[in-house]
């Protein structure tokens, strides 16, 4: 397989009219907004790609039928230094997650990924009705003091400043501490993928979506189209995603290696995989 050039990436454009749903973080390495490869079986007219960026997240379009793209990228996802300590590795088509859980047999486990769809009139209708919080609950947008000061990742866009430049977040403070953290894992294609964290401490009381909704809020000013996706198994981020005014519109599997074996263990029985 041939790796491209940044200025070639557009290359793959046509291919990625066959991905049926977001994949926001391809398009942010398309766009060169976060760091990343993209490899493909010829420059000319490519019939099939690869594009993993920074953060791990991978993807593999086009057909099935070029054997020696299939072998090379067996060999890339097979070596454990071309990753950092895992990869999500989505696929265009059922062929591709057919084939692939064949070649990499007892490296990755199979997933099922809901992906979602943004209805603005919901998320007003809900925003309208939500509770006010005690003044002590500060929300406000993420900057590079926060960043440094929590250790917050944001590798997969290069470095903060390229953070600061193409991405952003919003954060509840509460007696100056960090409590909950809403931030775009990617940005591409006119969207802005959506990634939440809150304390233990502080779950179960409104933080995640008060947060949540000052990033979309965000989106909604910037002419972006907030981006939702998470397993199928996660009850708790699709309550909260309809809470939030998005839509369940599909199912897809995909692959997860990580390097720790008993990560991938413990996620499994959490999220009703044990048969694998």
């Amino acid at each position: 397989m041939i790796e491209l050039r940044n200025d070639e990436y557009y290359i793959v454009l046509p291919l990625m009219k066959t991905v049926h749903y977001k994949a926001v973080y391809a398009h942010s390495v398309i766009e060169n907004i976060q760091p990343g490869k993209i490899f493909v079986n010829r420059k000319i007219e490519p019939t099939c790609c690869l594009i993993a960026n920074r953060g791990g997240r991978y993807i593999v379009v086009g057909d099935t039928n070029d054997n020696i793209f299939n072998r090379d990228i067996t060999i890339f996802l097979r070596d454990k230094n071309n990753h950092s300590i895992y990869y999500d590795l989505f696929t265009s088509s059922d062929e591709w997650i057919e084939l692939l859980e064949h070649l990499l047999a007892g490296q990755t486990a199979t997933l099922s990924h809901s992906s979602f769809i943004f209805n603005e009139t919901k998320f007003k209708g809900f925003n309208s009705l939500a509770g006010n919080f005690p003044k002590e609950f500060i929300v406000q947008p993420l900057g590079s003091s926060l960043i440094e000061k929590y250790q917050i990742t944001v590798s997969n866009f290069g470095s903060i400043e390229e953070f600061l430049l193409n991405g952003f977040g919003y954060c509840v403070l509460v007696d100056n501490q960090l409590v909950s953290l809403c931030i775009s894992g990617s940005v591409g294609n006119g969207r802005a993928e959506i990634s939440i964290f809150t304390n233990e401490g502080y779950r179960n009381i409104g933080l995640a979506k008060l947060t949540c909704s000052a990033f979309i809020n965000h989106c909604l000013e910037h002419n972006l189209v907030p981006n939702w996706g998470c397993d199928t198994g996660n009850k708790a981020s699709i309550q909260l995603a309809t809470k939030l005014g998005f839509e369940k519109i599909k199912e897809n599997k995909m692959l997860w290696w990580h390097e720790d074996k008993s990560v991938v263990t413990n996620y499994l029985n959490s999220f009703g995989y044990e048969n694998q």
